[in-house]
Order: C-alpha cells, then structure tokens, then sequence
C-alpha cells in the first residue's frame, strides 16, 4: 500500500491593516509592539499586509517629518524593496546616529562603560563585496523579506566594477540553464568568484567548459562553485590599510 503524502501546508493568509508606527528597532525597521514593518519611521500611518509578526508596507498615508527621500529607485516600499540597503530613508545623519547606537548596544554587552568617539561612514561606491542572486533574466539582490529579486540598475553603495558583471551573470545562468547566487570580491589582482546553490559534482563538462570560458572572458583572477575551485587565474589578493 502506497504511503499517502502528508498534505502541503498552506502559507498563512495575509491580512491588510492600518498602523501608527511606534518606533524604530536598531536594524532601522519601523515597529508596532512586536509586529516589523520595514520602511516605515515613527509616527507614519502606513496600509500593510501582515502575516505573523511580519508586514509589508503597501501605503502610506503621511511621511514622518525625519523621512528623507532614496537616493536609490530600487529602495523601499511601496517600491522594490530591494533588500541591499535598510536606512536610505532616514537621510545620511539620522543613519548614522542609528547604526553608532546598534555598535554602542552591542559593545555595552561586554564593555558597559564604552564610548564611541567617532563612526566612518563609507564613501558612496565604494563598497568590494556583494552577494548576487541570479536568473537568465534578471539578477541584483533579493527584496526585503522575499525570494523574488529586484534586478539593478543602480546602487549608489557597490563598486561600479560589480554592478557592471550583472548582465554577464545573468548571459552565464542562460547558458549553464540554471539560477545560482553569486558571491563576488573585487580585489586587486581582479574579481573572486563563489557561485552557491549550485551541485559542483553534478555539473557536466559543458557546463564546466562555459564556467572556464566566462572566467577568462571576463579577466577573473579565481570562480569557485560551492568552495571548490573551477578556475584560476591569478592569487586573490585584498589590501587593508595600505
């Protein structure tokens, strides 16, 4: 007799509701009580779509008078949601007083009696590292809280060196005929390469062949697929400090 399978559980329902958001946690997200609604800043009357203890902000009715404008398209809701950045809103000030009070919050853990004299903030375009998700026909980062991706056509915080290797990813996962994420460093001697959620040992040799051929293509120093080194060019190297 055949095992019956167990019946697939259902995602629970999303309900729509208005709030007055409280207050802001230390990540930048707008809450009321336990309820997370990212995107939102204290005082706003937003419309959103709860499931459990997580929202999704669908209107606003009013801005706080601290809501500052993205710099970005991709940010926010209603929006993409792009899920790469949390405080675009708050403006570069109110940013940083929020992120030096989540470094203050976890170094009184261990040093309760600790100062911060001062918080670098990084220039824009200016950050070497980056996560991608990728698909033969969009690739950036995943929007807050979800699978779907937002595909870029911006970011004001990546090196222009990594946005520019999107489209070549997205031209890789057509051909290899599968999606991947896409873990990429730039370095001095050139861009290290991870790719994840891909089965090194399951792939063929056509597909071994086009990850060799798009290395070399695109001047990589090394690619690795899942920590296993497909292809090396030249020694990653990174400088810190000169």
């Amino acid at each position: 007799m055949r095992k019956r399978r167990p019946p697939k559980r259902r995602a629970p329902k999303a309900q729509r509701a208005s709030f007055v958001v409280e207050t802001l946690d230390a990540e930048g997200v707008g809450r009321v009580g336990d309820l997370r609604l990212p995107f939102a800043l204290p005082g706003e009357e937003v419309e959103a779509l709860v499931v459990g203890k997580q929202g999704r902000v669908v209107a606003r009715k009013a801005d706080a008078a601290v809501r500052h404008k993205p710099i970005c398209r991709h940010f926010g809701r209603p929006g993409d949601g792009c899920g790469g950045c949390a405080l675009q809103h708050l403006g570069g000030d109110t940013a940083l007083e929020v992120k030096s009070q989540r470094l203050l919050s976890a170094v009184h853990r261990v040093f309760p009696n600790a100062t911060i004299d001062a918080v670098y903030l990084s220039p824009q375009h200016s950050r070497r590292r980056s996560l991608f998700a990728v698909q033969p026909d969009r690739a950036g980062f995943r929007a807050l809280g979800e699978k779907s991706i937002v595909p870029l056509t911006e970011c004001f915080i990546l090196r222009p060196e990594l946005l520019e290797e999107l489209q070549p990813l997205r031209r890789l996962a057509g051909q290899m005929g599968m999606p991947f994420d896409a873990q990429l460093t730039l370095t001095t001697s050139g861009i290290d390469a991870s790719l994840f959620a891909l089965d090194e040992e399951k792939l063929d040799l056509r597909q071994r062949e086009l990850i060799a051929a798009f290395t070399e293509e695109r001047d990589y120093a090394r690619l690795s697929v899942g920590g296993t080194v497909l292809a090396a060019r030249r020694e990653p190297v990174v400088e810190f400090g000169g």
